[in-house]
């Protein structure tokens, strides 16, 4: 009796055992089953947004306040090299190309659902010509665009390679204590460092070296009188001395010159 009721109770085990092996496999493959659908419709959802048909760009709109640039050539460029619908169009390339664009100084690319890319630029604003066939913006950043966009009436720059940030600062300062009328026509650093400055009306002055400021203000001070009682025009003005400076006058094809006491009434 006893070998019997231990014999039923080994067999309900058995059952019971069987009977979770099979469900545990059956949730198993449950499982696995349900994976792949996810797996499966994750894979359809990215094999159609990755086709250029659905949602496919059809604006590119173009904004900015442009004086050098045109829009409509801008679009035309960006049109050119769309690709791909509206989660997977290539932006970087979008943004590579506009920005060739020599006038362009900052840009951004962004969507726009359903079905537009936005360009916002930033037109580069040119303050000074930098050897001929380059300008200078306000960071002293150099781009080259074509020479007939050049604006008329900017300054002429010019400087040994890199030393456009050192220029442009110097004409910063130079405009600064400059008095009215008078404004910066060139501003020229050369190769051994000495530093000459054409005014705008053609007036040159040769500073040299060091204290560029001081002989400027040393010209200013005495740039009044220069021309009262004196019919004479002033051709250039050699501030490369310690105690003084000499002028050079326009007498007809010739130039006279002329020396200014210093401070201490030594007469160079």
């Amino acid at each position: 009796m006893i070998r019997f009721m231990a014999s039923g109770k080994q067999n309900q085990l058995d059952g019971a055992v069987k009977n979770f092996l099979v469900e545990s496999k059956v949730d198993f493959i449950q499982g696995i089953i349900f994976a792949l659908l996810i797996i499966g419709t994750l894979m359809f959802v990215v094999i159609r947004l990755s086709d250029p048909m659905t949602l496919p760009i059809r604006h590119v709109s173009i904004n900015g306040d442009f004086i050098h640039l045109s829009p409509v050539s801008l679009q035309e460029r960006a049109s050119s090299v769309v690709r791909g619908g509206f989660f997977n169009v290539n932006v970087e390339t979008i943004q590579e190309v506009v920005s060739n664009e020599p006038w362009v100084k900052e840009i951004m690319v962004s969507r726009i659902w359903p079905d537009r890319i936005s360009v916002d630029i930033k037109e580069q604003e040119a303050v000074a010509i930098w050897k001929d066939n380059a300008l200078l913006n306000a960071d002293s950043f150099i781009f080259n665009p074509e020479r007939s966009t050049f604006p008329e009436g900017l300054p002429y720059l010019s400087g040994p390679e890199n030393s456009n940030y050192l220029v442009m600062d110097q004409l910063y300062k130079i405009t600064e204590i400059l008095p009215e009328p008078l404004k910066v026509k060139e501003l020229h650093l050369s190769e051994r460092r000495s530093w000459q400055l054409i005014l705008d009306n053609n007036v040159k002055l040769q500073i040299g070296k060091t204290n560029i400021l001081e002989k400027v203000n040393q010209f200013i001070k005495y740039y009044p009188g220069l021309y009262e009682n004196n019919e004479r025009k002033v051709s250039y003005v050699d501030l490369r001395y310690t105690n003084g400076f000499v002028i050079g006058w326009k007498t007809n094809n010739e130039t006279e010159l002329m020396t200014r006491q210093g401070e201490n009434g030594k007469e160079i």
